[in-house]
């Protein structure tokens, strides 16, 4: 369950969010299982945070740092997650359909088990990325990327 004074301050905003980032840099956000959808977080400094389960659905997460999360299943379908970085995500389980993911940046990120059905991942940067049993359909093809 999400801790309710990260819940609280992220319902103000990413400029309220970040502000208290800088000044708590050593404290590990946990919003897990909290109800985000539709959110304008554009920006925000999302770095170590637990969102297992989180519901980031039609959320704006553009230019978001999400480096270093757990995004284990969470709910990201219809998010915007371009410019984003992920780099050492784990989005285990995680619904990624329709997710709009254009320049995000997913190096050494764990999408095993992750559905991405119909999101556009346009030009992603993903190095060393851990992908078992995905789907990627691109233009109506499939593409299955098992590693």
């Amino acid at each position: 369950m999400a801790n309710e004074e990260h819940l609280g301050l992220i319902t103000k905003g990413p400029k309220t969010w970040n502000k208290w980032r800088h000044t708590n840099p050593r404290v590990t956000p946990n919003l897990a299982v909290a109800d985000l959808q539709g959110m304008n977080l554009n920006g925000v400094n999302l770095v170590r945070a637990n969102l297992r389960g989180t519901n980031l659905s039609d959320t704006n997460l553009k230019w978001a740092n999400l480096a270093l999360s757990d995004l284990s299943g969470a709910d990201l379908n219809r998010a915007n997650l371009s410019g984003a970085c992920l780099k050492n995500t784990v989005f285990f389980e995680t619904n990624l359909i329709n997710t709009y993911l254009v320049g995000a940046d997913l190096d050494t990120t764990d999408l095993k088990e992750a559905d991405t059905s119909n999101a556009d991942f346009g030009d992603i940067q993903l190095f060393l990325g851990r992908i078992k049993r995905l789907v990627i359909y691109y233009w109506g093809r499939i593409i299955r990327l098992c590693m």
